[in-house]
């Protein structure tokens, strides 16, 4: 035997030592981390698609939102067999108990949150071997520059450092962050899914891209007494990009809330869109709550939700809530709200407080407040500037008596309000010119065609919307 073959057939008996041992597997061709498979463990009934079984010694399972779970064996490209909602991912023993040997990179150990539907295919992860038995997540490796997010435990993992907070994302598919009815919708560990914000004030801000891809984020669940609360806490320097919040709950007692993000500076929001309820104590906004200073640019964003503020100083909108500072820190371009718009005081339909430029926005959300509140803009300082804006008055007149002032189509040409009284002028014209017309803002303008105070009129929509 040469001595090539004699290392071979070393190489052999060592690898099937390991085996016989219960050793994982080797790495699987697309890099993953084998775990034990079914035949290392109970019947196929037991560790299999029933869903009921405990699994072999050192084999993870896959558990749904629907109570059942199945084991794995790849936890590097798991391929869901049952159908539902893919909750987590974890060691377990042989009598189906937690081993905690996966770590979430934060400092977390046991279990690795998906939110997938099962249906949307293999759910790529990336593991880091401890060689002590346990394995960390890492983000995978970036494509096309961006590094991929496709699970719920990926997009908290940015929040690990400031190299992290720092990178390109891009999510991958639709994410369900596990919030659907309160934080105990899906049994143990319910904290685990309170969403914590991406990115604090100060040096763990986060200062990267996120690209949302036009996939939706569902089921977002936050209740916090803390500043800065929203999918994103506090953005800096920093760009978010089409990104869907479509459903979800924000509640926190403290100030700087929003749907994206509870607050930016010098940052880029754009093609964001929020349907989640959001309530704050004050600075509150279905897109952002604050803008924070610098020079941000809001642009073709829109909100659906219901956004309030429980502060005795409000400072609410359907857009962006206010600027805290005082003075302009960028332009809310091309935006709209549909949702409901509650506070005290300084209630728009698009922003709250405002110090910045707002064109081309319009509101059709019914706006509450008791001071200083407005279609567009509930308080707007003499260096905001406010042009081809239009909103639907929704004011005060019982629909059994609706008259021409009942739901119309509102054009704002003011630049400072200083009423408390709602200070558009009434008028009945369709935006026409300036950014209206121009393709890369709005995809179709809709019409004024009702005869009926504008209830069924259609309204302006994004490219794509149509």
């Amino acid at each position: 035997m040469t001595k090539r073959n004699v290392l071979i057939a070393g190489l052999l008996a060592a690898a099937l030592a390991l085996v016989l041992t219960g050793c994982i597997n080797p790495i699987t061709d697309r890099g993953g981390i084998g775990g034990t498979s079914v035949k290392d463990g109970g019947t196929e009934d037991e560790n299999g698609k029933d869903g009921t079984g405990g699994g072999g010694p050192g084999s993870f399972r896959l558990y749904y939102t629907n109570g059942t779970s199945e084991t794995i064996d790849d936890i590097q490209a798991i391929t869901p067999t049952l159908t539902g909602t893919l909750l987590r991912i974890a060691s377990v023993d042989s009598e189906g108990n937690p081993t905690n040997k996966l770590r979430d990179g934060l400092g977390n150990a046991g279990n690795i949150y998906i939110g997938r539907d099962a249906a949307s295919g293999t759910v790529y992860l990336n593991f880091e071997d401890n060689q002590d038995g346990t394995y960390t997540l890492k983000h995978r490796a970036a494509v096309g520059g961006y590094i991929p997010i496709g699970t719920y435990a990926e997009f908290q993992l940015i929040r690990k450092d400031a190299a992290t907070r720092a990178e390109t994302y891009k999510q991958e598919a639709d994410l369900d962050l596990l919030g659907k009815t309160g934080p105990a919708a899906y049994g143990a560990n319910p904290d685990d899914r309170n969403w914590r914000p991406v990115g604090n004030i100060g040096p763990n801000s986060f200062t990267g891209t996120f690209d949302g891809n036009g996939k939706a984020i569902n089921n977002l669940y936050i209740s916090t007494s803390t500043l800065d609360a929203g999918l994103f806490g506090y953005v800096d320097t920093a760009a978010l990009r089409s990104i869907t919040l479509a459903s979800g709950s924000i509640t926190s007692t403290g100030q700087f809330i929003g749907g994206i993000a509870g607050a930016v500076y010098g940052s880029v929001i754009e093609g964001c869109s929020n349907a989640a309820a959001v309530t704050g104590g004050g600075w509150v906004g279905g897109i952002i709550g604050d803008l924070d200073g610098g020079t941000s640019t809001i642009r073709n964003s829109s909100n659906s939700g219901a956004i309030t503020a429980t502060g005795s100083k409000g400072t609410v909108g359907g857009i962006v809530g206010g600027t805290v500072w005082g003075y302009p820190s960028g332009s809310i371009t091309a935006c709209y709200n549909t949702g409901t718009v509650t506070g005290a005081s300084y209630v728009g339909g698009v922003v709250g407080g405002n110090f910045n430029d707002i064109t081309a926005c319009y509101n059709t959300g019914t706006v509450t407040g008791g001071t200083y509140i407005g279609g567009v803009v509930g308080g707007n300082a003499s260096v905001g500037i406010i042009t081809d804006c239009y909103w639907l008055d929704l004011s005060g007149v019982d629909s059994s008596s609706a008259s021409a002032a009942f739901n119309v189509w509102v054009y704002e040409t003011q630049t400072y309000i200083t009423s408390s009284d709602t200070a558009f002028g009434p008028g009945s014209a369709w935006p026409s010119g300036g950014l209206w017309d121009d393709p890369e803002y709005w995809g179709n303008l809709g019409s004024w065609n009702d005869g009926d105070y504008g209830r069924n009129s259609t309204f302006p929509k994004f490219p794509g919307e149509w």
